[in-house]
């Protein structure tokens, strides 16, 4: 899927680029001496840029940041949204292999307690060999949010600014294209924050999850040692990993609220306009 959008962007800005180019050689190629200078993205054209080489310079900063900013900032979002999914299915992994460890020791009746030495020296590997697994999960879930935290934060208030932005020409009177834009516009940003906090959120369950399946677990049933191991694992897990970003933390409650924050900043404008 993230292979198919960055192919299809990519299209769709060469695209973009060409056209200017192809306009103004077909211009050329017509006979036509006041050749009209176009930019991508109907870009601004400065009077002092229209000059030779400065208007190949601009044009190839334009082709450059346009890039940048269709491409690269999609495939970090896309890269938050799988390191997302795969750190939660790990801890999801983490939290079906207790369940199964235990099953076992569940069915073989209530009054049942585990007393056989070689059973006691597996189940104690297995439960160790979990333990490091959710070692390793939390530091890689810890380093993949180290590393987002800072263009997350950045992506947050460019966002705020943005939909502030756009509501207020909505409201001055957008109709038309220029509504449909806008509204498609406000759709994208909000998808955007939603991956972030959803990602997030998703991380932070799935992390606190472990201790829940370590306590519903048949941990009743076994040696006195074998119970302090489980004791471990619930410690670990009761504090989940969370998205630290400066002033706030990511999640479906901070995203719920800054839509309504956004709504009720969209309903004072409009009273005053």
């Amino acid at each position: 899927m993230n292979a198919t959008l960055f192919l299809t962007r990519k299209v769709y800005l060469k695209k973009l680029f060409l056209n200017p180019i192809l306009q103004m050689s077909f211009q050329w190629i017509s006979g036509d001496k006041n050749i009209t200078k176009l930019m991508p993205y109907n870009c601004y054209l400065p009077e002092f840029l229209t000059p030779f080489p400065q208007y190949i310079i601009y044009y190839i900063y334009i082709v450059y940041s346009a890039n940048v900013v269709s491409c690269v900032l999609g495939s970090i979002d896309g890269g938050f949204a799988y390191d997302a999914f795969f750190i939660s299915c790990i801890f999801k992994m983490i939290q079906f292999d207790i369940e199964s460890i235990f099953q076992k020791y569940g069915e073989r009746g209530d009054s049942y307690i585990m007393t056989e030495k070689d059973e006691i020296a597996r189940l104690e590997y297995k439960l160790g060999v979990l333990i490091q697994r959710q070692n390793d999960t939390q530091k890689l879930s810890e380093t993949v949010l180290k590393l987002f935290g800072v263009m997350i934060f950045v992506h947050f208030v460019t966002s705020a600014i943005t939909i502030c932005s756009v509501c207020v020409v909505i409201l001055v009177g957008a109709a038309g294209m220029d509504l449909v834009s806008c509204l498609f516009y406000l759709s994208a940003i909000s998808t955007q924050l939603f991956i972030y906090c959803y990602g997030a959120s998703l991380i932070e369950d799935e992390s606190s999850k472990i201790a829940e399946a370590a306590y519903a677990s048949y941990w009743y049933h076994v040696d006195l040692r074998v119970r302090k191991i489980i004791l471990i694992i619930i410690n670990r897990s009761q504090k989940p990993i969370v998205l630290k970003v400066p002033f706030f933390v990511p999640s479906l409650p901070a995203f719920n609220a800054i839509m309504s924050t956004a709504g009720s900043y969209v309903a004072l404008m409009k009273s005053f306009l």
